[in-house]
This record gives C-alpha cells, structure tokens and sequence, in this order.
C-alpha cells in the first residue's frame, strides 16, 4: 500500500542459473515506471529481495512519492530466471507484470489568485481569494486564509472548493489597508480543524509560496483592499492670512472611481472668533502631491482670535478605493495671524501739562 514493495508470483519454481541451481538475486529483476511524477532510483534494479516459495517481494526504489499515475513493470533480467529444465524467463514479453502505484504525494499549492477583477475595493466590498492545489480536493470543515490587511490581519473563512480550487472570500473591513492584497506568509493557510485532501486520502501540504514570488496573491492580481478614510493630516497656515496648505493622508480625487482632481469646491472653510470672516469656498488651490494649499478670502482684518476650520464637502473627496473623506476632521484648524493694526485707544494729559 505504501509502495515500497512489489510482490512477484513465478508460474514455478525458478533459479539463476540454467542448471537449475541459485537463488534469485535483486540482481535477476529488472523494474521500470513509465508516467507519473517519480522514477525507479538504482538503474532499475530493485532495493531488495525476499522470497516465499515462488514470491518474490522486490523492494522499490523511488525518486519521489508516486502520484497514483505511475505504472510499474516488472521484468526477469537478461540471463537471470531459469526453471529446474534450464528454460530462460523471457526478459523482453511478460503478462501480469505490471501495476499501478498508489498515490502517496500529497497536494500541493500551486497558485493564489483572485476571481474578483484587478482594483481598488473599500469597506464592504467581496474579494474572492482563490487557493489552487496539484490536483483535486476534498474539503471538510472550515479552513481558513490569513490575509495582510495592514495593522490588523485579516482571517477569511473557506467558503466553497470546486477541483482544485478553493475559494475564501474576503471582506474588506474598516481600517483594513493593503496597496497590493496578498496573504500574511507561507503558512497563512490553516486547517482549523477542518481537513483538505485528495481523492487517495492524502493530505494536503498547505505551505504557501512566499508573499510576492511567483505564484503568490500579488504576483498574480492588482488588489487593493482600503477600509480607511482619507482624513487631513495637517494644516499649516500662511504668515499673511492669505493661504492654508493642507495635507491629506493618501491620494486622493473629487469622484468615487478614484479619479478626477480636486477642485477649490471640494474644502469648505469657516471661522470662529474674532472679528474677520470668510468665504465657505476657498478662493484658490494648487496642489503638490497630497498637498492642497487653499486660497482664503477673508473680509475684514484678522486679529489673531479667529479659528480657520477646513473640511471635505460632503461627496467631494474619495481615495482610489472610493472611501469618502468624513466631513468630521481632527488636526484641521488654525489660528488666524493677528494682522490688525495697533492703535491709540485713548490719551491723558498731565495737569501740569509736564
């Protein structure tokens, strides 16, 4: 059953010499495989021999573990097997002498993929992470697939085989982030207490190619898995009140398909404090990298009480993902430069005019 041995039944009683005399030697078989995946080591010549009666059991000698489509062919050497009368053992023509190996190599992962098309996805979207095997599996219970999803790991559940294929559909939560989606390392697949096996019982060796190689997630798809919002990372505000330059997270667009630039109506501004007001809609933008530096039209003279607050529009800036800048911003607010001024409020004059 585990391959290593073969046993021979002559038609009689057979010697290694045409006297009729000499016990058979691992030297007087000859073995071959033709198909499969593993090779007879030794030129052929079986590891060993034991003998009961007219059995013959030939110890094989295999490169590898067979895969189940091996055949294996057993032959008398030239001038190797006689009867007691002295008749040869055809060494080329024999019936009965072959068989077929059983499968003993287990499967192996061969590719991790996506059916779920190259893009960016965001908190909510299903991406289905595909786990292709050597050959055909079976399934029992729910294994499961690590995948790296930034500072927290995503552990997708197994949801349906099909061949050699399973299938772990992945959903993208929030604060999830991951530029090209791959799997956490070489040993991201676990069984949890489930089991994946071919049709022979074996099971599966689940060791992954490393993140990367070929073979791997992000090797084989263009995957981005974004769960986190662009937010303003900072602002800083111009010495003359004129401009504030404000620095987003990642890269960010105007539409939810990740494209399209920002535009001045994309960022509202307001004040508290003070005595100067200003414009809801920036006057201005430029841009340098996720830079926006924001024109301010502000109507009377700051001094230097107001508080500037810059936020998205509602539906006005996304990520590649499509994830919406929340309208509710931290580290979004500057205070005004005092540019007012100082003035004589009032005068006294001394009564001795001194």
């Amino acid at each position: 059953a585990d391959n290593s041995t073969i046993a021979v039944t002559m038609s009689e009683a057979v010697y290694s010499t045409n006297g009729g005399s000499g016990a058979m030697a691992i030297s007087d078989f000859v073995l071959s495989i033709s198909g499969g995946t593993a090779a007879i080591t030794n030129s052929g010549t079986p590891a060993s021999i034991a003998v009961s009666g007219n059995v013959y059991t030939l110890g094989i000698g295999l490169s590898t573990l067979a895969d189940g489509s091996e055949t294996l062919t057993v032959l008398p050497a030239d001038n190797g097997i006689y009867d007691a009368s002295g008749n040869e053992s055809s060494n080329t023509t024999q019936s009965n002498n072959t068989a077929t190996l059983n499968d003993k190599a287990p499967p192996t992962v061969t590719s991790v993929s996506s059916s779920t098309a190259d893009g960016a996805y965001n908190t909510g979207d299903v991406i289905a992470v595909t786990v292709t095997f050597s050959e055909n599996v079976t399934v029992s219970g729910t294994p499961q697939l690590t995948l790296e999803t930034g500072s927290s790991d995503a552990v997708v559940d197994f949801t349906s085989v099909s061949g050699a294929t399973l299938t772990f559909n992945y959903t993208v939560a929030s604060g999830h982030l991951n530029t090209d989606l791959d799997y956490a390392s070489t040993s991201a697949l676990a069984l949890n207490s489930g089991t994946i096996r071919d049709a022979a019982s074996n099971n599966a060796t689940l060791t992954l190619v490393s993140p990367g190689a070929s073979g791997s997630l992000t090797a084989n798809k263009d995957l981005v898995a974004d769960g986190v919002l662009p937010t303003i990372s900072s602002v800083s505000l111009a010495a003359n009140n004129s401009t504030i330059a404000v620095t987003m997270s990642e890269a960010v667009y105007n539409t939810v398909s990740g494209s399209g630039s920002l535009e001045a109506a994309d960022f509202a501004l307001s004040i508290s404090g003070g005595q100067a007001t200003v414009s809801s809609t920036p006057s201005s933008i430029s841009a340098s990298g996720n830079v926006y530096t924001l024109g301010i039209g502000l109507s009377g003279t700051a001094n230097g009480s107001e508080v500037l607050t810059v936020v998205p529009v509602d539906d006005g800036i996304y990520d590649v993902a499509g994830n919406e800048a929340s309208t509710t911003q931290s580290n979004n607010t500057a205070t005004m430069v005092d540019a007012f001024p100082p003035t004589l409020s009032s005068i006294a004059l001394a009564a001795d005019n001194s």
